[in-house]
């Protein structure tokens, strides 16, 4: 135990950060293994993000090879190498992605690099319970949001580039709530436990979509068009499913009886 400390706190791995070398830095050509980071494939898709706007105290300091072999990772995780970036590390990350808004140059990278931090969140359910994390993610504006489908023939609502989760709905509410409600880019994947810790799997609320209900409406009573035009094909796809989700749903199905009446 007391060697397993000792070498834990003595510096002696070469590391490096995305983008810098260690001696470019100014600091110690070698890191204690308590202050590395594993490297993994998900580590290595966010290497962009450590390497733009990145303090030197966000970035996080990886082996360098030779140590970067498997059988290497697992004794220096054993000596304290952390698993997994920190969740400052992500938080930092995830708003960094936030100050694109000003960066118009960035924004065809924006949704790689989010996905890139998804995907290791996913990767990592040591992140994902981090209560302070998530909800810093959560009012956060950094997840790209979707630009009005070429055949959504509907009113759309009008966002910001980036929004936080607090604030997105998913593709498949599109329907329901997309005239009144941001989505998010299409081209994003997640998995279940991310979604759901960034309250994404939540859906609509009845008055999200009794209001997209009333601006179809709207919409319809000023854009007639002949029967058999793809507008009522797409509008009755619309409806059928907009009144099957409020009859499902209590306040839904009150909604539905107070226009009815």
């Amino acid at each position: 135990a007391s060697l397993i400390s000792a070498l834990s706190n003595t510096p002696f791995v070469p590391f490096w950060t995305p983008g810098k070398h260690a001696s470019a830095q100014g600091g110690p050509a070698a890191a204690k293994p308590k202050d590395l980071v594993r490297l993994t494939p998900g580590a290595r898709a966010l290497y962009p993000l450590f390497g733009w706007q990145c303090s030197d105290e966000g970035s996080p300091k990886f082996p360098s090879a030779p140590f970067q072999d498997e059988a290497i990772l697992d004794i220096l995780c054993r000596l304290g190498t952390h698993p997994a970036l920190s969740s400052s590390h992500i938080l930092e990350r995830a708003t960094s992605l936030s100050a694109l808004s000003t960066q118009p140059d960035l924004f065809n990278t924006r949704t790689g690099w989010c996905q890139a931090i998804l995907s290791y969140l996913g990767e990592h359910s040591s992140l994902t319970s981090d209560a302070a994390l998530v909800q810093s993610l959560r009012r956060l504006k950094w997840i790209p949001t979707l630009a009005k489908p070429a055949g959504y023939i509907f009113p759309w609502h009008a966002s910001s580039s980036l929004e936080a989760p607090d604030h997105l709905l998913m593709p498949t509410d599109i329907d329901l709530a997309g005239s009144v409600y941001s989505i998010v880019d299409s081209r994003l994947t997640m998995s279940k436990d991310v979604m759901s810790c960034l309250t994404l799997d939540l859906g609509p609320s009845s008055a999200w979509v009794a209001d997209q209900l009333l601006r179809i409406v709207a919409w319809h009573a000023s854009n007639t068009s002949k029967e058999g035009n793809p507008r009522n094909e797409a509008l009755s796809h619309t409806l059928s499913r907009i009144y099957a989700y409020l009859a499902l749903d209590k306040d839904g199905t009150e909604f539905l009886s107070q226009v009815q009446d």
